[in-house]
């Protein structure tokens, strides 16, 4: 079932409504509760759910993914993802640089997005009115 899910998410890129009852399938029947695999299972389904356009359900996913595995580099990644879908964009280049300082490597595969994200900073910093629209209210 694991392998099914995995297969038709790459086939898919990601937006396979089957891939995503596969996975969870494949989450609810393993014993685990903690660990790497199923920290993977869930930032596989965050990563799915940001792109279907469901970020609200991938935010659930992506932090039980970090509650599985809290030092697993690709999980904080994907939460960057989703936060950075909701254009939450300060949590977003937080999680990146947690996922950086837990995997060295990613610098170079994220270099064009953290760029880009540092423009997108700055520019709220220079703006107060965009500021204004982006932060989060209580």
């Amino acid at each position: 079932m694991l392998e099914r899910g995995w297969e038709e998410a790459e086939n898919e890129g990601g937006r396979s409504e089957t891939c995503l009852i596969l996975l969870e399938n494949t989450r609810r029947t393993l014993p685990l509760r903690r660990g790497y695999l199923i920290s993977d299972l869930l930032r596989k389904q965050a990563s799915m759910l940001t792109h279907a356009k469901r970020p609200h359900e991938a935010l659930n996913k992506a932090i039980y993914a970090l509650e599985a595995s809290p030092t697993y580099a690709y999980a904080w990644k994907a939460l960057g993802d989703v936060y950075r879908s909701l254009r939450r964009f300060w949590e977003a280049r937080a999680c990146y640089d947690i996922a950086i300082h837990l995997d060295p490597s990613m610098v170079k595969d994220m270099s064009l997005l953290l760029l880009a994200l540092d423009r997108i900073l700055q520019g709220a910093l220079s703006d107060a009115n965009l500021l204004e629209r982006n932060l989060i209210t209580a």
